[in-house]
């Protein structure tokens, strides 16, 4: 059996919470109503925007 030290045990921690943090934040800036992701569901009302996002105004004004 292979032991692990106590590096490898923080690192395998780190690593899984940042990928559960990676995931909440696309949840969270995600503009779906209903998500279904592995065994998590969820409903939700997504507010709506009055104002243009910056990112949304910078994509208009590339030119193809």
């Amino acid at each position: 059996m292979v032991e692990f030290t106590p590096n490898d045990i923080i690192l395998v921690i780190g690593a899984g919470s940042a990928a559960l943090a990676s995931i909440v934040v696309a949840i969270q800036k995600s503009r779906c109503s209903e998500i279904d992701c592995c065994c998590f569901k969820c409903k939700r009302q997504v507010p709506q925007s009055s104002s243009p996002n910056k990112r949304d105004v910078e994509s208009q004004n590339v030119i193809t």
